[in-house]
């Protein structure tokens, strides 16, 4: 990986693979195709591992939801209280921002 150019086009091509069916530019946003963890975990890790990254500080659920527990009586109660899920906005992850990650080789926050 010599240039910035060459970095982007791999990050590109990379998610392409995942995302056939989408046109990826920088500004395709991860999170908003995906939103577990469960669904998305093993693609960044791929994507770590593919581009030498050290993703010492990622925190998957500052951009995903966790993987959401089925437990019947906790959700017929909550629908006859008429309560319902609480979902975290969280923050976009960009494909653009994974560029920048993987230019530089180490996991950092977004700043959005």
């Amino acid at each position: 990986m010599n240039s910035k150019d060459n970095i982007e086009n791999q990050v590109i091509r990379f998610f392409s693979k995942y995302f056939w069916f989408q046109k990826i530019n920088q500004d395709f946003v991860l999170n908003e195709s995906f939103t577990t963890e469960d669904e998305v975990f093993f693609m960044l890790i791929d994507f770590f591992e593919h581009f030498d990254i050290d993703p010492k500080d990622f925190n998957i659920l500052k951009y995903f939801e966790p993987e959401p527990t089925l437990n019947i009586l906790q959700v017929t109660y909550n629908r006859l209280l008429g309560k319902k899920e609480k979902r975290e906005k969280h923050r976009p992850l960009t494909i653009e921002h994974l560029i920048k990650v993987a230019e530089k080789g180490e996991w950092f926050d977004s700043e959005n």
